[in-house]
């Protein structure tokens, strides 16, 4: 009987060795599956990081015909965000500022943050306000505040 219990018990033990192998793989493919997860993760949240810090460093451009004292016009450009846009060009009636009878001096291509530049418009009986679109502003860049090691 001695003989059939020590045949017994090593198949037993084989059995557990096959079924602690089997274990083990399933466990690893289950870790790699986890680690492939967390990656893809962190990979979205970097993302989604690095797309909330560029909102904060956009310009945001608006332009504004105002009355001065003298009774003449004015166009300003002003930059209300954090961040400075370059490559300016400011369209009124869908022509460029200069060629348009309205047209004043060339702006600054280069507007800083929480700044705004102006120029003096000659508005007359055959060109007055409201301007179509009172100023599109197109083709502008924003400046990029990430370090390039330049």
């Amino acid at each position: 009987m001695g003989d059939a219990a020590g045949w017994v018990g090593v198949g037993v033990s084989g059995v557990a060795v096959v079924v602690s192998i089997a274990a083990l793989w399933k466990s690893s493919l289950a870790q790699r599956k986890a680690n492939a997860a967390q990656q893809r993760i962190v990979e979205i949240e970097e993302h989604r990081e690095k797309d909330r810090l560029a909102v904060g460093k956009r310009a945001e451009l608006r332009a504004e015909l105002r009355k001065t004292a003298r009774g003449t016009s004015r166009l300003y450009v002003i930059n209300e965000g954090p961040a400075g846009a370059r490559n300016v060009a400011v369209s009124l009636d869908e022509k460029p500022l200069l060629d348009h009878e309205a047209g004043g001096a060339e702006l600054t291509s280069t507007i800083g943050p929480h700044s705004e530049v102006s120029c003096i418009l000659s508005v007359h009986s055959t060109c007055a306000p409201p301007l179509a679109t009172s100023g599109r502003l197109v083709g502008w860049l924003v400046e990029s505040r990430a370090t390039s090691g330049r």
